[in-house]
């Protein structure tokens, strides 16, 4: 075995992590993820594929699974790269046709990222990563854990990752019991000394694999080949490793949303790229209790109240969890007439971010699932006569 030195010692660790643990660690990891590991993974490298166009699906898919599981992600893939097959064509497209794809994944600003940096790689790299650290960690939205999933994935480099599988499986296998707040701070000299450096592509698909499968958030210790070389389990304290953030209380945010309707047209909303749901197309909404004093009205209704608002008919309502927040969101029809009573100026043009969107085109457009959702109900209770 290649010797490993120093060995890392840490007074928050269960038990010494030796060069032993380290060559079981990866031996037994290794052999299960040839037995029983996900091979056909869509994103894998391909030999009918060029290794730029596999490069490229490797970083899509990287992108893709930012807190998102790989069940969820897979449909996502195939429409994305059968709409998208080149880094060329990603760069071409309009962010509207991105975001559309990407509707239901949530986590928008991954999308419009993405987007951003297809166009940096064409334009600085003719559209194939490098392997370089530098220079991915350059492309916008990719940071230190993509960049190394890729390096590791894409080139077979030695470069050691650490999302959330990662860090629980390390966390439990060296008995970590330091706080949430230092786990990566700890982690990341732990991560580099258990890479596998003779196969780092197979090592960390293996112990993404294994944390996604096996050593979940409750994990299936019963089945587990690494019960003896994980020193949570030796020590009966793997549903407490990792140590978990400590909670906060979740704030709710109720809001109005406004279908302001015209004959066959509704009218629509661009949220701003920064913040919830950001360039996508929503409703205008009122804050009826926001969760901080950030909440605002959407521009066009900032000086307007709900009751203010003639003629208003109750349609439904919806919740929604967002990671940080509770939306309640109560729906309303209205004309737009209604609107431009109060707002007189909208008569002769509407501003930048709102457009009059015909019916038989609404669920075109990239929106949040929640909205997406609410107008189809609309569309066919429409449709229906309702």
């Amino acid at each position: 075995m290649t010797d490993i030195k120093p060995l890392i010692q840490d007074n928050t660790l269960l038990d010494p992590i030796t060069e032993e643990k380290v060559s079981r660690f990866q031996t037994y990891l290794l052999e299960w993820f040839e037995r029983e590991g996900r091979h056909d993974l869509p994103w894998k490298p391909q030999p009918h594929l060029s290794e730029k166009i596999n490069l490229y699906r490797i970083w899509i898919s990287e992108i893709m699974l930012q807190q998102t599981q790989v069940i969820t992600v897979l449909p996502y893939f195939e429409r994305f790269m059968a709409a998208f097959p080149t880094p060329e064509a990603l760069a071409e497209a309009s962010e509207d046709q991105v975001l559309k794809l990407w509707q239901g994944l949530g986590y928008y600003t991954r999308a419009r990222n993405l987007h951003a940096a297809s166009q940096q790689l064409v334009s600085q790299f003719q559209g194939v990563i490098p392997p370089d650290f530098d220079a991915i960690r350059s492309l916008k939205g990719i940071g230190d854990t993509t960049a190394n999933a890729i390096l590791a994935q894409g080139f077979n480099l030695p470069y050691a990752i650490l999302d959330g599988n990662v860090r629980r499986v390390l966390s439990r296998i060296v008995g970590m019991t330091a706080p949430r707040k230092e786990l990566d701070k700890r982690l990341i000299p732990i991560s580099n000394l258990f890479l596998c450096r003779q196969n780092p592509a197979d090592y960390t698909q293996a112990i993404m694999d294994f944390g996604a499968t096996l050593c979940k958030l409750k994990p299936n210790c019963e089945r587990c080949f690494m019960r003896e070389a994980c020193s949570a389990f030796q020590h009966k304290k793997v549903l407490e490793i990792p140590a978990k953030a400590l909670k906060k209380s979740m704030p709710v945010e109720s809001v109005a949303m406004l279908i302001f309707e015209e004959q066959d047209y509704l009218l629509l909303e661009k949220r701003p790229e920064k913040g919830i749901w950001g360039g996508l197309y929503s409703l205008p909404e009122l804050i009826i209790k926001g969760r901080n004093s950030r909440s605002k009205n959407s521009p066009i209704l900032a000086n307007i109240t709900l009751e203010s608002i003639k003629n208003r008919e109750s349609f439904t309502q919806f919740r929604h969890q967002f990671t940080h927040y509770t939306l309640e969101a109560s729906i309303f029809r209205v004309s737009l007439s209604s609107l431009i009573e109060l707002c007189p100026e909208l008569e002769k043009a509407l501003p930048q971010n709102l457009s009059l969107i015909p019916r038989d085109e609404l669920l075109l457009l990239p929106k949040p699932k929640p909205i997406a959702d609410l107008l189809t109900q609309y569309l066919k209770e429409r449709n229906s006569g309702s």
